[in-house]
């Protein structure tokens, strides 16, 4: 028997502002494109993201004769360490991971880009939709300082230089002397570089 044609995804548009994608805005198609995105996005090992970047060409031997010839990554990150992650999304009620057919073309793509020296991993909504992380990515692209806190960045390095860990943000910002609201800014800033 044959597997039931694949649903078309219900587009819902988000945006996603980082400066890790090229523009500094993606429009991404649906809630999962843009938890991952979020989720490289706050990962200040990550230093570019890449939607759908490239088209995969998998040779015979990577491959079965009934599986697809080709694969397209949803994103691509490349890392500090110049390193590059391959995303593959897969979304529970698309596809169940166990499938043979998904399995097949996992080993496959696993297996080229082995060959090219790219780590592939595959992220579902499971990961993508907990609760606290998504929270959390939301909140420090939301709440980070941007150029306009630019100024305040040394203030609150000076700040955390001269207190013990661990720390909180209150005692930081009376450490400080700003604004509540232009400290968190400036610590989410500092997370989101690695600091």
């Amino acid at each position: 028997p044959s597997l039931p044609p694949r649903s078309r995804r219900i587009p819902v548009i988000d945006v996603v502002r980082t400066e890790k994608v090229v523009g500094g805005v993606v429009v991404t198609t649906c809630a999962l494109e843009a938890a991952a995105v979020r989720s490289l996005a706050c990962d200040p090992d990550i230093e570019l993201i890449a939607i759908r970047p490239h088209v995969l060409t998998l040779t015979a031997p990577d491959r079965s004769p009934s599986g697809p010839s080709w694969f397209v990554p949803d994103l691509v990150a490349r890392r500090r360490d110049r390193s590059v992650l391959a995303v593959a999304l897969l979304p529970s009620w698309e596809r169940d991971r166990s499938d043979p057919v998904w399995a097949t073309t996992e080993r496959a793509v696993r297996a080229a880009y082995a060959n090219a020296g790219v780590a592939f991993a595959v992220w579902t909504d499971w990961r993508l939709f907990a609760r606290q992380p998504r929270i959390n990515h939301e909140r420090m692209l939301r709440e980070r300082a941007g150029e306009a806190g630019a100024a305040d960045l040394p203030r609150v390095l000076k700040a955390l230089g001269q207190m013990r860990y661990p720390t909180t943000v209150a005692a930081v910002h009376r450490r400080a002397r700003l604004a509540l609201g232009r400290t968190l800014a400036c610590l989410m800033e500092l997370a989101l570089a690695g600091s």
